[in-house]
């Protein structure tokens, strides 16, 4: 038992991800608030103002999915929380963060749940904060009473009423489905897409303890609220495509301008080549290149 011990700590290692609950209300999401924690630990001890860090860093960090971290990195910048440029090579993001800003929603978001949880006689203390509360505000699928043992849902139809079985799925195991439930998500978004949403559901059960009345339900909620509700059936418009173009054209350039610099023993300004390549791509194409018009 003690030899069983000392290889669960050597493999466990001695570095932990600091992970914040409350910015987990803030960004709407615990992988959300996984990915702001780690940022701001970096930002913590970073040398200068910006700091950059790669997404394959954040996520190797932390255990978060790729989704996730782009998904926590699309509502940082949205939220005003960080200022994110993508820059050097190869192309990484460079990330400063916005202190007051994040101050503002912390003190907005306390308030709220303050606000939110006065009728309780109940006080729990948040961040430093006093106020009463009864749980902290949740979506509308979840209820506080936990699963029971073996769930089940009942179908309805206009002859008989069956009774299916809920498997359980995710890498924590801990997403409860049907058959029938599982194979409509498949046939919605894609057997990989599925299988990532799944994950997602996996991950913030396991991380915030908080049980759903229906899985099934919760994962359609979470794409809707995403702007997601099926797979494009159509593929890239002549914009779009042209746009993807003119950004490969782009990279082209760039790299053929790094050679000539190097060829000639010039160490190569990057943001001046990018510049230069931006001017001729403009004088070339439009004001509007980017955006494939």
């Amino acid at each position: 038992m003690k030899d069983q011990r000392e290889l669960l700590r050597t493999l466990l290692g001695q570095r932990v991800v600091a992970y914040h609950p409350i910015l987990a209300k803030v960004m709407g999401s615990a992988s959300g608030g996984v990915w702001l924690s780690q940022i701001l630990y970096w930002d913590k001890v970073k040398a200068g103002d910006w700091f950059y860090k790669s997404a394959r860093d954040i996520i190797g960090e932390t255990g978060i999915t790729e989704r996730e971290s782009k998904r926590g990195k699309a509502q940082a910048i949205k939220l005003g929380i960080v200022d994110c440029q993508v820059k050097g090579m190869p192309r990484v993001s460079h990330y400063l963060v916005n202190y007051e800003r994040l101050s503002s929603l912390l003190e907005a978001t306390i308030e709220t749940h303050c606000e939110a949880s006065n009728k309780s006689a109940t006080s729990v203390q948040l961040e430093g904060r006093q106020c009463p509360t009864n749980e902290p505000p949740v979506s509308d699928y979840l209820v506080q009473s936990p699963i029971q043992n073996g769930p089940q849902i009942t179908t309805e139809t206009t002859s008989k009423t069956t009774t299916e079985n809920k498997h359980t799925y995710g890498p924590f195991n801990n997403v409860l489905l049907t058959e029938t439930e599982f194979g409509k998500l498949r046939e919605r978004f894609g057997a990989k897409e599925a299988q990532e949403r799944i994950a997602d559901l996996s991950h913030g059960i396991a991380s915030k303890g908080y049980k759903y009345k229906s899985h099934y339900a919760t994962i359609l909620n979470w794409a809707r609220r995403d702007g997601i509700d099926a797979p494009a059936t159509k593929g890239p418009t002549v914009q779009e495509v042209r746009a993807s173009n003119r950004q490969n054209e782009r990279g082209t350039l760039i790299r053929q301008k790094v050679k000539e610099h190097n060829a000639i023993g010039k160490y190569p300004n990057m943001d001046e080549i990018r510049a230069e390549v931006d001017r001729s791509l403009e004088a070339k194409y439009g004001p509007d290149w980017r955006e494939g018009t």
